[in-house]
Order: C-alpha cells, then sequence, then structure tokens
C-alpha cells in the first residue's frame, strides 16, 4: 500500500510539472499561442452550425450550481456504498479543484489577443479552464465513488462528459485549448492527492467492519424496496464499458451529420489535431486515476 501511495504522488508531482509547462507554452510562448489560436479559430468556425445550441446547453452543466448538485450525489453514492472516507475525499477535492482553478485564473491574467477572433476575443483571466477544471473534477470523483467493478465503465462515461464540456467551451470560443488542457491537469492533481490520502488512511486505519455495518444498514433501512433494487441491479450489470461508450460517442455525434463532420475535419486539420490531443489527455487522467486507486475498495 506504501508503494501506492508513492506512485500517487509521484504522480502529483508530475502533473504539477506538467501544468508548470503548459501555463509557461500558453502564456509566454508566441509559437505556442498560435498553435493555440489557429486550434480555437477552427472551433469557433463551428458556432455558426446546429452545434452552437446544443454547445452552450453543455458548457453550462459545469457551472457553480449543476457542478455542487452533481458533486453532492456522487458523496451521497458514496455514503450509500458504505465509504464515508471516499464521501469525504470527493467533498474535498471538488471545491479544492475548483477554488484553485478561479484562483490561478487571476494570479495568470494574461491577455492573449488572437487576430482571428476578431471581437470575440477570450478574456485575460481564463487559464486554467475552471469548467474544464470542474468537469473532470466530477469524471475522476465518479471514479472515485463507484464500485471497482464500474470504475473502467465511469472513466470511459465521465471521460465523454469532460471532453463534450471542453469542445463545447471552444466552439463557444470562451477558452483555448491550453486552458482546457491545464484544467486537466489541475483536476488530477487534486484527485490524485485524494487518492494518495485514502490509500494512506486505508493502509494505516483499515475499518472494513464500519463500512460492512454502515452497508448493512443501509440494506435493512432499503429493503421495503427489495424487488426493485434487485431489478435495476440486474439492468445496471448488462451493459458492458464499450456499449457504453459508444452509447456517448453517438450523442455527441448526434448534432454532427457525418458528412458534414467528415468535410470540416478535411479542411480544418489544427482542429482534429487539438482535439484528439484533449481526448488523449482526458483519457490519460481518467486511466491514471483509475489506475492508482485500490481496486479492492
Amino acid at each position: 500500500m506504501e508503494r501506492q501511495v508513492r506512485l500517487a504522488l509521484i504522480g502529483v508531482l508530475a502533473a504539477i510539472g506538467c501544468l508548470v509547462l503548459c501555463a509557461l507554452a500558453a502564456l509566454h510562448s508566441p509559437g505556442a499561442h498560435w498553435v493555440d489560436a489557429k486550434v480555437l479559430e477552427g472551433f469557433v468556425a463551428l458556432s455558426g452550425s446546429s452545434l452552437h445550441g446544443p454547445a452552450v446547453v453543455i458548457a453550462h452543466v459545469a457551472d457553480p450550481v449543476p457542478f455542487i448538485m452533481i458533486g453532492g450525489a456522487l458523496v451521497a453514492l458514496s455514503l450509500a456504498r458504505g465509504r464515508p472516507r471516499v464521501a469525504l475525499a470527493i467533498a474535498l477535492m471538488l471545491p479544492a479543484a475548483a477554488l484553485s482553478a478561479e484562483g490561478l485564473k487571476q494570479l495568470l491574467a494574461e491577455p492573449r489577443i488572437a487576430l482571428g477572433l476578431g471581437h470575440g476575443q477570450v478574456v485575460a483571466a481564463s487559464f486554467p479552464s475552471g469548467h474544464a477544471t470542474g468537469s473532470m473534477a466530477l469524471a475522476l470523483a465518479l471514479v472515485l465513488a463507484v464500485s471497482p467493478r464500474w470504475r473502467p465503465t465511469a472513466a470511459l462515461a465521465g471521460t465523454g462528459f469532460t471532453l463534450a464540456v471542453s469542445y463545447s467551451l471552444l466552439t463557444l470560443g470562451w477558452h483555448y485549448p491550453s486552458d482546457v488542457l491545464g484544467g486537466y491537469l489541475l483536476a488530477s492533481i487534486w484527485a490524485l492527492l485524494a487518492v494518495a490520502g485514502l490509500l494512506a488512511a486505508w493502509s494505516r486505519w483499515p475499518a472494513p467492519a464500519g463500512r460492512r455495518a454502515a452497508t448493512a444498514a443501509l440494506a435493512l433501512r432499503l429493503s421495503v424496496l427489495g424487488p426493485r433494487i434487485s431489478a435495476l441491479r440486474r439492468a445496471m450489470r448488462r451493459p458492458r464499458p464499450v456499449v457504453l461508450a459508444s452509447l456517448i460517442v453517438i450523442v455527441l455525434l448526434a448534432h454532427a451529420p457525418l458528412a458534414a463532420a467528415l468535410a470540416f475535419a478535411h479542411t480544418h486539420h489544427a482542429v482534429v489535431i487539438g482535439a484528439l490531443t484533449i481526448a488523449t489527455l482526458a483519457l490519460a487522467v481518467a486511466a491514471a486515476t483509475t489506475a492508482a486507486i485500490d481496486q479492492r475498495r
């Protein structure tokens, strides 16, 4: 267990280093800013299509009120599973991620002008993206909240949610791609710190009896709903991660006809590369958190 804690802390240090490098590139490298601007301009070109309306709705899912509601639901899920330590970790991780994002945005505020955006410039206080940080933090909290057998599925679903929010932010021109990447890294720092804390607590103060008692008490309270709960459990066992991931992709592409999407990709290579880079980092962060947490708990 101590080795797992050390690995989680090494992950924290690596994420901090990557966040610093990302900030330096985004805010102080003309070459990186040129790439940032080109990718953003390509995404903004989509705002005049049928994607604009869904993008507005999806982006606002990571607003403070939905963020608090979803976070509260994940805390409740952890308590329902008899995992109060996980609930506490999520309750601390989510506000820490959100507040640190807002603090860094003010601390690192730097005007970044992209001529191709015209009057629709990104505000100076935009690195890292609070919405990207929040959506990724919720995705990682979901991984912590569910049972071990559901964690790969939760990682895929959470990544899909995070990407939907992030691509919407870029389509609306609210953030540069580097802001999104910075948000992912910031969320991963807090998630891995939460994982390290949980692993250390489980190692130092094991409490299987308390967890079993909490689970038994919950089962007793819900016994009157036994038949319905059993039916729900049977229904939840059927989906496979690949099926759920496919459904997420279908939902994301529902408003973008395939032919139009392919034609756009053919003429906007920067957007494709940027989108793939963002997706790769999102998957990497979710996979790292899934691998770091103890798979027996």
